[in-house]
């Protein structure tokens, strides 16, 4: 998969996902468009936000400047804002594979945003220490 570009690997992605989601609106960067790849995935999914590449033609300029489009759109955004997010607070990776690590994703953002305890030095314990952190 590290030798693949992005809109070669939408078909076994649609397989993985389709499998154990029902999906009813699917955004992607633009690296990812082709032609086969949007009639591909729309064939099962109802709304496919997946941005043409290069110069649109009138029909793709009204079609990506549509309200509904923008609203998905904009979501898209939010997601890749919250992913920036997690990697600035030490996330540098993307933990998640599916929806039962989702939990734990949080709980890993939710503890990277509280100030820390100062532990004791013994290794053993997991209590705070009394002392103030200066």
């Amino acid at each position: 998969m590290s030798e693949e570009q992005d809109r070669q690997i939408v078909g076994e992605l649609k397989k993985r996902v389709l499998k154990r989601f029902d999906v009813k609106s699917w955004s992607f960067d633009k690296g990812y468009w082709t032609k086969e790849n949007k009639e591909l995935l729309s064939e099962d999914v109802a709304q496919v936000i997946m941005p043409k590449l290069g110069k649109r033609n009138h029909h793709k300029q009204q079609y990506e400047t549509s309200r509904s489009f923008k609203k998905l759109k904009n979501k898209h955004s939010a997601i890749e804002s919250n992913i920036n997010e997690l990697e600035h607070s030490g996330l540098d990776r993307c933990l998640e594979r599916g929806a039962e690590t989702l939990p734990e994703i949080h709980r890993l953002r939710r503890n990277s945003l509280q100030p820390k305890k100062n532990w004791t030095a013994n290794p053993g314990t997991r209590t705070p220490s009394t002392t103030a952190v200066s």
